[in-house]
């Protein structure tokens, strides 16, 4: 193949790693963390307990989980990132994190929320399929009103042969995967999603155990 084309399977990708309600089409990309963020990462997920996702009713190959961010103002007015507790995407299975920017990064900084997800060492790790294969949805929820609808989502597929997607050997994998340009600052933290200095992520799994 000549440098410069683009194979079905790429084609496909692109297809998918879109934002499917901010209107951008950038692609993902990885993304790796600064030695300092590492250390406070490590240390929230070694306060914390790791919390298991749900099987979505009617779909067998597929869980979901939502889960809450608070102190947004803080981390808006000190610019600083986000981390998650450590998240299991099936019992027994998988375990991941979220990583957000709230200023954004490269080429989205100022403009942009940044977000990436990492993998993190799990009990199970040595009985689950590496690389890992599958798809993750990262939606952010509208507070509005009643039904906490998706206000923005945006769909990763897992591209195997990246370090990103590899049995972590840290305990949290210093690079992810995700979008430098998410979504746009205002609409990421706009009232409709911000309540009382706390917002809501939904990550759903499909594909991979």
């Amino acid at each position: 193949m000549k440098r410069g084309q683009t194979t079905l399977h790429d084609q496909q990708v692109m297809e998918v790693n879109l934002v499917s309600s901010v209107g951008d089409t950038e692609r993902a990309t990885e993304h790796t963390c600064t030695a300092g963020e590492m250390r406070i990462w490590n240390s929230i997920i070694r306060r914390s307990n790791p919390r298991t996702a749900y099987l979505k009713w009617g779909c067998p190959n597929a869980t979901n989980f939502t889960f809450s961010m608070t102190e947004i103002s803080q981390h808006m007015e000190n610019q600083t990132p986000i981390f998650s507790d450590a998240l299991c995407n099936y019992p027994q299975g998988r375990m991941v994190g979220i990583r957000i920017y709230p200023r954004g990064v490269a080429s989205g900084r100022g403009t942009h929320v940044a977000l990436f997800v990492h993998m993190i060492q799990g009990e199970y790790d040595n009985f689950l399929p590496w690389p890992f294969c599958g798809t993750i949805t990262v939606s952010v929820l509208d507070q509005s009103g009643p039904g906490g609808r998706d206000e923005i989502s945006r769909v990763i597929k897992a591209m195997p042969h990246l370090s990103a997607f590899q049995k972590p050997r840290n305990a949290i994998s210093c690079t992810g995967y995700g979008f430098e340009k998410f979504a746009p600052i205002e609409k990421f933290f706009g009232p409709p999603v911000v309540k009382d200095d706390k917002m809501f992520l939904k990550i759903e799994f499909s594909g991979c155990a």
